[in-house]
């Protein structure tokens, strides 16, 4: 069984619909302003404009491309949606979002679900058993708002110790080029 979930896939939602047409949908309904407050609080604010968020983002242009490759492709995904601008926007663009994955899937071929349900309605639409074990919560705001600064922070100390390299090398240059100019004998 092969899935794909949540950012970037729904952004390409009406044409992964079209290249698998025979794939099941499972449309994981919400209630639309926990969703917008949730986004808004674990995501959004997570990449937030602040003087340290910009500092570091420019800094990972020079001494992590990868990671500014990385939020400059999250930053698009995350606009692309939105029209641009999530908080005028995210609510029309998530009712719009359903109401074209409920128009381009067969009733067939949709299963609306609420993760609340727990594991019967979605193991029953996938043909596969109930598993023996509590269906997982590990998608809530707290947890995901930990996941993204734990990550921003191995970040942040990967761009630092870079940074870190580079200018000690330069100081060692300057130092040598200080000592070649005979200020030190």
């Amino acid at each position: 069984m092969q899935a794909v979930t949540d950012l970037p896939a729904v952004a390409f939602a009406p044409e992964l619909i079209a290249a698998y047409p025979e794939a099941k949908v499972i449309l994981t309904n919400r209630d639309v302003d926990a969703w917008f407050e949730s986004f808004n609080a674990a995501i959004l604010k997570n990449m937030s404009s602040s003087p340290m968020n910009v500092l570091f983002h420019y800094m990972s242009k020079f001494f992590l491309p990868s990671a500014y490759d990385l939020h400059a492709c999250i930053a698009r995904i995350l606009t692309i949606p939105f029209d641009g601008d999530f908080k005028k926007h995210g609510k029309r663009s998530f009712h719009e979002h359903y109401a074209r994955v409920r128009a381009l899937v067969p009733k067939e071929k949709l299963l609306e679900y609420r993760v609340n349900e727990g594991w019967e309605p979605l193991c029953r639409f996938l043909d596969v058993p109930v598993p023996d074990e509590p269906f997982p919560s590990v998608n809530d705001r707290a947890e995901t708002t930990k996941r993204l600064r734990v990550y921003s922070l191995k970040e942040r100390i990967a761009i630092l110790e870079k940074a870190g390299y580079w200018f000690f090398g330069l100081a060692l240059l300057l130092f040598a080029i200080w000592i070649g100019q005979g200020y030190i004998s």
